[in-house]
């Protein structure tokens, strides 16, 4: 980051100014991409317009990311899967350990952490289902760092209401009524264009 800044320090005004309004734009467009969508996709038709605007939060972009990362990782396999929960729990035990809870309460920071059957439970799912999905509570889970679990439950509520994303209604594998999160891919797709704009 502090390579970053410096970079930035030595861009002249004008290019600085022209950077900051590609960016501005980008997201201006990738929020239009989402709204566009919901009007075609929202579960409840009168209320179109008013989730349209419920779009227009950080959380949403979090979340967006999220989705774009995993396919971009390729967290299609359970070694994937495996790996990206196990680094996870690694980075949250270190801020318990280092009791550091600028982010978010010891408490919060221990509901983050996938028990061992928990992370048997996503793992097998991926193996099964051939694709990164998990329930809304474990997406919350892993995106402690940006935004509490209820706020990520709330943007994962309106996503599903958007139609931008897709609730599958149970998963058997696991033996309970555990509702799956995936995308149809919109969300990555508004992410790679956004980083296409933003990259020229």
């Amino acid at each position: 980051m502090a390579d970053e800044l410096e970079k930035t320090d030595q861009l002249p005004a004008p290019q600085l100014v022209h950077r900051l309004q590609a960016v501005l734009l980008a997201e201006s467009r990738f929020l239009a991409r989402l709204r566009e969508r919901t009007a075609e996709t929202c579960r409840i038709r009168d209320e179109v317009e008013a989730t349209q605007r419920e779009l227009d939060h950080e959380n949403v972009a979090h979340i967006a990311r999220f989705f774009f990362l995993l396919k971009a990782l390729d967290c299609s396999t359970p070694e994937a899967i495996e790996a990206l929960i196990e680094g996870h729990n690694r980075k949250v035990r270190s801020l318990i350990e280092q009791e550091d809870f600028r982010i978010r309460t010891r408490r919060e920071l221990e509901k983050s952490v996938f028990k061992d059957a928990q992370q048997y439970v996503c793992v097998k799912t991926v193996r099964e289902k051939g694709r990164a999905v998990f329930a809304k509570t474990e997406v919350a889970a892993l995106l402690f760092d940006h935004m509490s679990r209820d706020s990520a439950v709330k943007t994962l509520d309106l996503l599903i209401r958007a139609g931008l994303l897709i609730e599958e209604d149970s998963d058997p594998l696991s033996g309970t009524n555990r509702k799956l999160i995936k995308t149809d891919g919109v969300l990555e797709d508004a992410v790679a264009q956004y980083l296409s704009e933003i990259g020229n």
